[in-house]
């Protein structure tokens, strides 16, 4: 008995020492020469992480933004003059372009805007892919610019061309509307046609025909725009206006003395009944006399003869017999002096409906056409040797 109470007693005393000297007990601070100082310790800094947007319960990751690919654009003219070209023969000009878009499934509808330089005076937009325009006639240098754009994105470097239109001023003012090929039995026919606002006259003196076939050239003389045969020497530089027809005729002759060329006026059908020999027909539309002007000393076998006469009939004195006014004076002066080219061109040249629209220009002065008999190219120049016109048969 004795020996269990010191055994309990002996693991009290060593329970109550454990606990004073874990709670109760205060250590004696050592010296500062047995301080021993803790080593630093690195430490990574901890990143948070970036929170991500979670769409109706489904979470999705999304890519940085220095890995979404951008969109690049290539412009590029398919179809177009080249660069430096001179376009010689039409001012009407189109172009043809495209693009390449990076990436390939980029999304949106894909446009276009155009520019020519020295023609627009800002960008045009379309979603075509082509573009045709009728620049100015004349001589002028463009550039033509064209960048695509597609949401948004706009190609910084258009794609480009330098080109220059080289025509007449009077390109699509006068047209080759027909030619006639020479045959053996009658000269080769030019008709020309206008298209002139009014109230512009052009002067057409010196401008030229040239075939291709022959490289023979005939350039337009001076001619006559009222013809007085009472001064037949009388030329001057031939122009032309709104509805004007001219006619060039391969034949030769002097049909008309030295004035060859000439515009019809209503009295011509008198020189066409005499002895002039006209290649081009001249129509007789000559001025008919009123019956209640005609004068009173007329007999009425005169007036009979006078309103029974052909258009443009001269004087015929087998059918004054029929009429007997054969012997009349004053009825043979009064048709010699008004019945006749020269009578008419005193009674009618200052009516306003005096000239025709036709000129009539004959082109041979020499043996040889200018033109062939088979197949040929026609240019018509301008002064300076510019084009306005062509025409292949």
């Amino acid at each position: 008995m004795q020996g269990i109470l010191a055994v309990v007693a002996l693991i009290v005393v060593s329970v109550a020492t454990f606990f004073s000297g874990s709670f109760g007990s205060k250590k004696e601070n050592p010296p500062p020469s047995q301080i021993v100082q803790p080593q630093s310790q690195k430490t990574s800094p901890i990143k948070p992480k970036a929170s991500l947007p979670i769409a109706k319960g489904k979470e999705e990751k999304i890519a940085p933004l220095s890995e979404i690919p951008s969109v690049k654009i290539d412009t590029f003219i398919k179809y177009g003059p080249l660069e430096r070209e001179v376009i010689g023969e039409t001012n009407k000009i189109t172009f043809e372009f495209g693009a390449n878009v990076q990436p390939s499934e980029t999304q949106g509808q894909l446009s276009f805007e155009t520019k020519i330089e020295g023609f627009d005076s800002q960008w045009q937009e379309t979603y075509s892919k082509e573009r045709t325009v009728d620049l100015p006639a004349g001589f002028k240098q463009y550039a033509f610019s064209v960048r695509a754009k597609i949401k948004g994105t706009v190609d910084q470097t258009p794609a480009q061309r330098t080109f220059t239109v080289k025509v007449s001023p009077y390109f699509n003012k006068l047209k080759i509307s027909s030619v006639r090929p020479p045959t053996f039995d009658r000269p080769s026919l030019i008709t020309l046609t206008t298209s002139v606002p009014s109230p512009e006259r052009i002067k057409i003196t010196g401008w030229q025909f040239k075939a291709t076939s022959t490289q023979k050239v005939f350039t337009i003389p001076q001619g006559v725009e009222k013809y007085d045969s009472q001064n037949p020497l009388f030329i001057e530089d031939i122009y032309v206006k709104s509805s004007d027809v001219i006619y060039l005729s391969g034949a030769g002759g002097q049909m008309l003395g030295k004035n060859t060329n000439f515009r019809l006026n209503k009295c011509f059908g008198y020189l066409d009944s005499g002895s002039a020999d006209f290649s081009i027909p001249i129509y007789r539309n000559c001025p008919r006399p009123q019956s209640d002007r005609l004068p009173r000393y007329l007999s009425q076998g005169c007036q009979n003869y006078i309103n029974n006469r052909e258009q443009c009939e001269l004087l015929k004195y087998d059918k004054l017999k029929s009429y007997d006014v054969a012997d009349e004076s004053s009825c043979l002066s009064y048709i010699e002096n008004n019945f006749t080219y020269s009578g008419c061109l005193f009674n009618y040249s200052n009516d306003q409906d005096f000239l025709g629209n036709q000129w009539h220009i004959y082109m041979k002065k020499s043996p040889d056409e200018i033109m062939q008999q088979v197949s040929d190219t026609v240019y018509l120049l301008d002064q300076n040797g510019l084009f306005i016109d062509k025409y292949k048969y």
